[in-house]
């Protein structure tokens, strides 16, 4: 008996990877395809072997290894989004903003993920979660197309410009973000900072509002007009 298989070749977290894959490929069971998920460790490079038997592919339906291949698709994109996301996300602000000191980074960072994380449950920011995951499916399976092995950083780094593209965008509004953040603290401080060193003249002040959007003014003896 002859077996398809597809491997991915990982540097750490291949239990975590493991775990995802089998999850996605429990529903290839429920099709009646027998498939086993195995680490070998080989000169201390790990890979994942995921295997489906040939016989039952070409009995019963010749798209069963396309199924194979479109669920472990979705379980390495998961991954790629759980563990690589935040990873790439701080490369992209230290190349690309390196002038920013680190705290305003970190900031810059946890709104980057905030936007990511659609944490405000914002509907645009919901089609672009789903977006950016469906463009990582998309690139394994057209790389699965051509080989039946995989090095999942290699991949990550060479393979997903487009995806890497989408967080750049996301950083770029975070900054926007953090810039507008920045500037509003800042007038709020200059605006107490003046408003500290200017000597009152009244302890209290009275305001009576009245018909037609006119208001006045009374000092604390309820004295004075100053409309």
């Amino acid at each position: 008996m002859q077996y398809q298989y597809l491997s991915i070749g990982v540097k750490d977290n291949a239990e975590n990877i493991v775990q995802q894959i089998d999850k996605e490929l429990q529903q290839l069971k429920e099709k009646s395809i027998n498939y086993s998920i195995k680490e070998i460790d080989l000169e201390g490079v790990t890979s994942v072997v995921c295997n489906i038997e040939e016989e039952a592919l070409i009995s019963k339906n010749s798209n069963k290894y396309e199924l194979l291949k479109y669920h472990v698709s979705n379980a390495l994109a998961e991954h790629v989004i759980q563990q690589y996301e935040e990873k790439l996300l701080n490369r992209i602000i230290n190349s690309n903003y390196g002038y920013f000191s680190l705290s305003e980074k970190k900031e810059i960072l946890h709104i980057s993920l905030k936007i990511i994380k659609n944490d405000d449950k914002v509907f645009y920011n919901t089609l672009f979660q789903i977006r950016r995951r469906n463009m990582i499916v998309k690139k394994l399976m057209e790389y699965f197309e051509g080989s039946s092995s995989i090095i999942l950083d290699g991949f990550v780094n060479f393979r997903l410009k487009e995806y890497i593209k989408e967080l750049e965008d996301i950083i770029d509004n975070a900054v926007d973000d953090f810039l507008i953040e920045r500037e509003y603290r800042e007038f709020i401080r200059l605006l107490r900072y003046f408003v500290e060193i200017q000597d009152s003249k009244f302890n209290f002040v009275h305001v009576i509002m009245q018909y037609g959007e006119k208001y006045i003014l009374l000092d604390e003896k309820k004295t004075g007009n100053y409309k």
